[in-house]
């Protein structure tokens, strides 16, 4: 292995990308490779033999990535070799570093002001050295792992509430992946959309994590999902997305393209001057998911308090939608179809309870009759017949409120709803 550190405002541009299996990954409880020089000209390690003279195919299995040597950050590529980090930054003027290699980028525990970038590298273009740009040569679906090194309370990267924390930057011919750990993205802001991380082009796994008090001006307070690709994927495990505001739609997070899973995942206290105070998808004919989660105290000046949907499927299993407040309609949920696709909810046990809307569908609104359905089962929606106000149901094409009393079991469609 060897280490270098790296100072200044750009960083992370390495030559010559190379592939980058994630069964070659090192572990959250891995540990810089030992090495010594051999005759070869290549590195002694611990077992194994790599071309060049490098041997060291299995890595240590202690955590030793934020020794003072590593500290505050390190990026290890593909082949092992080590930059460490200078993140001196303020709350003023964060850090900024730009990132176009494979590999795993490490941050100790601390509060770290910092503006990141992960880009996939297209045709060279000029210097592509240390310090040089994002232009490394094609390298087709890049692997990154950003990995905060303890939990996520512990390593925060904030964008001093003057910038974006993270983007993440694909192209419409590569599947760029990037797995986020154990970090808090904070403080972020953008006069665009996505306060605290933006990414298109992308498959983004996010575990563990915290994403907080961030504003975009347009859209996506928290997280923004953008561009059409149909490898494009955001998934959210057991993590927070809370205290974020916009002046667009998405208090939270707003995905304009593919597939979103949340997982365990929480929704709370964000804002939306438009639609979708905690969430809003409009993503086209695609498959969402929110499984085993909350969407909790939310507000939009429009439609959708806790989440609005326009197309597509949209499941939720065992979450808990409640407390949010819509300054229109649907103060849980606002659902609305197009002339060209139709829109199938569910709610699968869970529970609608407490929301409020100031017009209609306390609990759900149908906007027009392009909706296909929606449906309860073993869904709770609440105590008596006024715990989501106005209403729990409100179909727009036949202008028909609905209320439920607990567990209920149900299907609605453009023409009403029917208990089961």
């Amino acid at each position: 292995m060897r280490v270098a550190i790296l100072t200044g405002f750009l960083a992370g541009c390495f030559p010559e990308p190379v592939s980058y299996d994630q069964s070659d990954r090192t572990t959250s409880t891995s540990q810089p490779t030992t090495a010594t020089t051999s005759s070869t000209g290549g590195t002694t390690g611990t077992t194994g033999t790599t071309t060049g003279g490098t041997t060291g195919t299995t890595k240590p299995r202690t955590d030793e990535w934020c020794t003072e040597e590593l500290s505050p950050a390190n990026f290890e590529d593909a082949s092992g070799d080590v930059t460490v980090l200078e993140l001196d930054g303020t709350a003023f003027e964060p850090t900024e570093l730009t990132f176009c290699q494979n590999g795993t980028l490490r941050f100790c525990p601390g509060t770290h002001y910092a503006s990141i970038t992960i880009t996939q590298p297209t045709e060279p273009t000029g210097d592509t050295g240390i310090d040089g740009p994002c232009a490394a040569g094609e390298v087709k679906d890049l692997l990154v792992y950003i990995e905060g090194r303890g939990t996520a309370d512990e390593v925060v990267l904030s964008g001093g509430d003057t910038v974006r924390v993270m983007e993440l930057v694909g192209t419409s011919t590569s599947a760029m992946r990037v797995f986020i750990s154990n970090l808090t993205l904070t403080e972020g802001y953008t006069t665009a959309s996505g306060g605290a991380l933006k990414f298109d082009y992308a498959r983004i796994s996010i575990t563990d994590s915290v994403i907080s008090e961030s504003e975009a001006l347009e859209g996506g307070g928290g997280v923004y999902v953008s561009n059409q690709l149909t490898s494009t994927m955001l998934e959210m495990t057991s993590t927070t997305v809370s205290g974020n505001v916009t002046g667009g739609n998405g208090g939270g997070l707003s995905a304009d393209a593919g597939s979103v899973l949340l997982d365990g995942t929480t929704i709370s206290a964000n804002a939306a001057e438009g639609a979708g105070g905690g969430v809003s998808l409009s993503t086209d004919d695609t498959q969402q998911v929110i499984r085993d989660s909350s969407i909790i105290d939310n507000t939009a000046e429009s439609s959708g308090g806790g989440i609005y949907h326009y197309e597509g499927g949209l499941e939720l299993d065992e979450t808990a939608v409640e407390r949010n407040t819509s300054g229109n309609s649907g103060g849980g949920l606002f659902l609305i179809g197009s002339n060209t696709a139709t829109t199938a909810a569910s709610c699968t046990g869970g529970s609608f309870t407490g929301n409020l809307a100031a017009t209609v569908g306390g609990g759900v609104t149908f906007y027009s009759d392009h909706v296909s359905s929606f449906s309860s089962a073993g869904c709770d929606w609440g105590e008596g017949k006024n715990d989501n106000a106005p209403g729990d149901v409100y179909v727009t094409y036949v202008k028909t409120g609905y209320t439920y009393d607990g567990v209920s079991d149900f299907t609605c469609d453009s023409t009403g709803c029917v208990e089961e």
